[in-house]
């Protein structure tokens, strides 16, 4: 092997590593960005279910109480045609952002932070009314979504040192 040979080895060697830092680099960011994207919409999302569920929430509250319902409740709500939208709406909501938590389309932490305590108090809330209508035929998979995030954020509320950080960047 002569000297020029050697040199456009050594050449093309470090030019290889250069292109394999770069891509390294790009994917890092890529990743990075897509984390801030998705935590962005998890924010905006929020935001924009808050208001219609804290309306539903603040309704049912006025009509059925602010306790978490029994049987009698459960019977009153039941017969109550529109409380019982409501209550179904309400509950929706939650499925739906649950849903999108689990399969990674809204970030985990940025729910706990910005609602985590109230979405587990509506669950506690409603709790009942759940548990009946799972009894119900067909009805075991209904709102299990929603128990999911409940119970991934009371279980992540034993370790309370949360920083939303993005971690690819």
């Amino acid at each position: 092997m002569t000297i020029y040979e050697i040199l456009i080895l050594v050449i093309m060697s470090g030019g290889l590593i250069v292109a394999l830092w770069q891509a390294n680099t790009a994917v890092k960011n890529q990743k990075a960005n897509h984390e801030r994207i998705k935590k962005q919409s998890t924010i905006e999302y929020i935001n924009q279910l808050r208001s219609a569920y804290r309306t539903l929430n603040h309704e049912l509250i006025k009509n059925i109480g602010a306790d978490p319902i029994g049987e009698e409740k459960y019977n009153e709500l039941i017969n109550d045609a529109d409380m019982f939208e409501k209550l179904k709406q309400l509950l929706g909501m939650f499925e739906h952002l649950s849903l999108g938590v689990r399969t990674g389309v809204y970030d985990f932490d940025m729910v706990d932070l910005m609602s985590g305590e109230y979405i587990c108090g509506v669950f506690r809330r409603w709790r009942y009314y759940i548990d009946k209508r799972r009894a119900l035929e067909n009805g075991k998979n209904r709102y299990v979504e929603f128990q999911w995030l409940v119970n991934k954020i009371e279980s992540s509320r034993q370790n309370p040192n949360k920083k939303a950080d993005i971690r690819l960047s």
